[in-house]
Order: C-alpha cells, then sequence, then structure tokens
C-alpha cells in the first residue's frame, strides 16, 4: 500500500502542491527572491528579516497551498 491508499484507506485525501520556489518564498511575507537562499540550509528573508532552516520554510510554504487548494 502506497502513501496515498494509506491516507484513502483512513479517509483522507492527497494533494499534490508544486514545490516551484518554495525554498526561495518567505513563509512570513511571501517575498520570493533567490537571494533569500543564503546558503544550502539558511533561509533569511531579505524583505522582513526571518530566518530559518531552509526546509523548514518550504515546508511551510507547501503547506500553506496545501491548504489554500482545499
Amino acid at each position: 500500500m502506497d502513501g496515498e491508499d494509506k491516507q484513502a484507506w483512513r479517509g483522507d485525501t492527497v494533494l499534490a502542491v508544486s514545490p516551484r520556489d518554495t525554498s526561495q518564498r518567505c513563509a512570513e511575507c511571501s517575498d520570493a527572491d533567490a537571494a533569500n537562499r543564503v546558503q544550502q540550509t539558511l533561509f533569511s528573508c531579505k524583505m522582513c528579516g526571518q530566518s530559518y532552516h531552509a526546509a523548514i520554510n518550504a515546508a511551510r510554504n507547501i503547506l500553506a497551498a496545501g491548504q489554500a487548494d482545499k
């Protein structure tokens, strides 16, 4: 049973979300700029100053996109 089958079995759905620019867009202010990726693992928004681990920032953006599609 794959991930989508397990979710269907539980009564949930799986939404496909494009990861495009999610690691460059700020989860706080939505500013999207390649310069926000200071290094491989660090995200630092040039607009509002928020700093996160890049994967956490991207995950927050993907979650928000998925919730907006519901």
